[in-house]
């Protein structure tokens, strides 16, 4: 999921549907963080919280700055494969 999103936000050969459901956060100040995407309001959580496009803009969110800002593709893929998701909370 977070490989789909780094090519929604980079604009690689991704439907316009699918880059149109993640937006980044827009903000006037200077944060640590880069390509950080909002969290869409939900209103249920039956249905809203297990969305794929609230699990995948918390998955994104949650990974270091220096793995959203890579240069490529085959460099995210690299740093993604080494990384094991059980030690974030979603």
């Amino acid at each position: 999921m977070a490989t789909g999103v780094y090519k929604a936000i980079h604009r690689h050969k991704v439907p316009k549907g699918i880059r149109e459901l993640l937006h980044e956060r827009s903000t006037n100040y200077h944060l640590r963080g880069k390509h950080i995407l909002e969290l869409p309001e939900v209103n249920t959580t039956t249905y809203g919280l297990k969305s794929g496009r609230f699990t995948a803009s918390k998955i994104w969110n949650a990974l270091p700055d220096h793995f959203r800002a890579a240069n490529n593709i085959g460099i995210f893929t690299n740093l993604t494969s080494k990384l094991y998701f059980l030690n974030f909370t979603f």
